[in-house]
């Protein structure tokens, strides 16, 4: 599950729609929620998941979700499993697991793929940790990637680290690995369809909100209204615009001067001649 603002609409008081979306392993959009204006997705994460029949599932969701009533609700009262992304939001739990001996733990999944631009390399390791302060945590990851620009060629790394209830005889690290990249592909399924196909991010026209925007339908690129399959758009021209320019006017000083077109060159009178005196 993940978030994301739609630039192109707005809501009639002027602020901008935010939605948070749940999407299956095979890309189907089981929920999405509009987050409350004065609000953020930490609201919305239990309304949006309640309906959702969860058992036996694994939620994958970024670090700002990862909190421990949120787990809490996935593990208690969904009876389903998480994989939560920590960061600077759990200082504690980050400093510990950057602490643990990763270098004596195999490296058992490396992937790459190219998208976007982009060449990254993937490497999970997968480690059981007992008393992690997180609840129901049972083993911990470490994320490694590695990205290239393929156009300028800058190298980029990061390491980010995981938390999961998944236990190590209820599955191994492909499986994890394989998890961890379908909560990654929700930007390129969803967000980039939203963004490249639907163009929920155009500008609206001014003055015109759309507070629901919905990825099932299509929209002008300019205006961000909903048209017809097999619609075009035609911009209405103003009276001025294409309208052919007057030529210059024309030099008034000599006969001459429209064939010459800048200036004229009047021949010299000739001089008188003196009668021999």
């Amino acid at each position: 599950m993940d978030g994301k603002t739609v630039r192109g609409a707005r809501r009639p008081d002027g602020t901008q729609v935010h939605l948070l979306s749940a999407m299956s392993e095979g890309g189907l959009i089981l929920a999405q929620r509009e987050v409350d204006a004065k609000s953020n997705e930490i609201t919305a994460f239990r309304p949006l998941l309640a309906p959702l029949d969860l058992t036996g599932t694994v939620a994958a969701f970024d670090a700002l979700h990862s909190q421990t009533e949120h787990v809490r609700f996935l593990v208690e009262d969904k009876h389903a499993h998480y994989i939560a992304l920590i960061k600077g939001n759990h200082p504690t739990l980050q400093r510990r697991l950057k602490q643990l001996p990763w270098r004596d733990v195999p490296l058992l999944d490396r992937t790459r793929a190219t998208a976007h631009g982009r060449d990254e390399i993937r490497r999970i390791k997968v480690a059981t940790v007992a008393g992690l302060p997180f609840p129901y945590a049972d083993q911990a990851l470490q994320i490694v990637r590695r990205r290239r620009t393929v156009a300028t060629g800058k190298v980029t790394l990061e390491r980010v680290y995981a938390v999961t209830s998944l236990a190590a005889h209820q599955t191994d690290t492909a499986e994890i690995a394989r998890r961890v990249r379908g909560h990654r592909g929700i930007e390129n399924r969803v967000h980039h369809v939203r963004d490249k196909t639907f163009a929920e991010d155009a500008p609206p026209a001014s003055g015109r909100g759309h507070p629901h925007p919905r990825a099932d339908r299509h929209r002008t690129p300019r205006h961000g209204r909903p048209a017809e399959p097999g619609h075009r758009r035609t911009t209405a021209r103003r009276p001025h615009q294409h309208r052919r320019r007057p030529p210059p006017p024309r030099p008034r000083h000599h006969p001459a001067a429209r064939h010459l077109g800048h200036h004229v060159i009047k021949p010299d009178t000739p001089r008188e001649r003196r009668s021999p005196g």
